[in-house]
């Protein structure tokens, strides 16, 4: 196999199941993490035999923003490695994302010997900005009655008064944050591998991080021999990218519906197209069932 992609779910089995049939692929295999708090079986029905599912004991209760995504991402990465060894690209995708391009020509575009991944900036240890806090502040969401989006409403007080706290030790080196899913080649998936084994304080510091998913993967490729196999580096050239491209997939954040980000529809066909993206983000099964039909036709709107 080619190349693994790594699924993150979970809701909505029936999407799922209809991101793994457009990406299968003779030379790809496709790993499913569902989220623990969800039972496994309705998403095991949809997909059928397209796709191999993380066991229980592998499977994470993961919460919003919270270092279990983290967890749950290098049982992915761990299981592919185990199971497809000859694997050359890693790609980390969430079940509401859905292929703008073939397989086949994902697969063509990440031969090149470069790290589809995005690094939009740097953090500042001191600094104040909502990017900075998010690691230089204590978040405790890894547990649930304590994470903004399942805790109790009365513990806000108590979350606020936290998120103040400033984090000591400090991280120790500089920190690197962008968007959460990337296309990895083997070679910077074998250096993650190896420093969760030789130094796991690198990677375990971010238990209390705000959204570590937007920065351990990025931290540790940019102090590594892959550095400059980076793609999308705003910290080394002026971004010259679409501005709704995050790494390997198109999201829109400026236009709710009324969700953010927003709930991609046939509307946002040409925008998607014109992003130069491998994929998109955020679908859903009713909603953008017709932009899904429209891009596994291969349509492109008139101007």
């Amino acid at each position: 196999m080619k190349t693994a992609f790594l699924i993150l779910a979970h809701e909505h089995p029936a999407l799922l199941a209809r991101l793994v049939h457009r990406l299968e692929h003779p030379e790809s295999a496709i790993f499913v993490h569902v989220d623990r708090k969800r039972d496994c079986q309705p998403f095991k029905s949809a997909v059928g035999d397209g796709a191999l599912f993380l066991e229980d004991e592998a499977r994470i209760e993961s919460h919003w923003g919270a270092y279990s995504v983290i967890r749950a991402t290098l049982n992915l990465v761990r299981t592919a490695c185990e199971i497809a060894p000859m694997t050359e690209r890693f790609v980390l995708l969430s079940g509401v994302d859905y292929p703008v391009l073939s397989t086949e020509e994902i697969i063509k575009f990440l031969s090149k010997d470069v790290e589809v991944i995005q690094v939009d900036r740097a953090l500042d240890p001191c600094g104040r900005s909502e990017f900075d806090r998010c690691a230089n502040r204590i978040f405790l969401g890894e547990r649930g009655f304590m994470n903004p989006r399942t805790g109790h409403a009365w513990l806000n007080w108590c979350r606020a008064l936290v998120a103040r706290v400033p984090r000591v030790p400090a991280y120790g080196a500089t920190i690197f944050y962008g968007p959460p899913h990337w296309a990895l080649t083997r070679e910077a998936v074998q250096i993650i591998l190896k420093i969760e084994q030789a130094a796991p304080e690198k990677i375990q510091w971010f238990r209390y991080a705000l959204y570590p998913d937007e920065m351990v993967f990025h931290t540790l490729l940019k102090h590594s021999a892959r550095a400059d196999k980076i793609v999308y580096d705003a910290t080394k050239v002026t971004p010259h990218w679409h501005p709704r491209l995050a790494g390997i997939g198109y999201i829109d954040w400026d236009n709710p519906n009324p969700s953010t980000p927003r709930i991609l529809e046939l509307g946002d066909l040409a925008q998607i197209r014109a992003s130069g993206a491998m994929f998109a983000r955020k679908m859903h099964p009713g909603r953008s069932a017709a932009l899904m039909d429209a891009l596994d036709a291969g349509v492109v709107p008139r101007t």
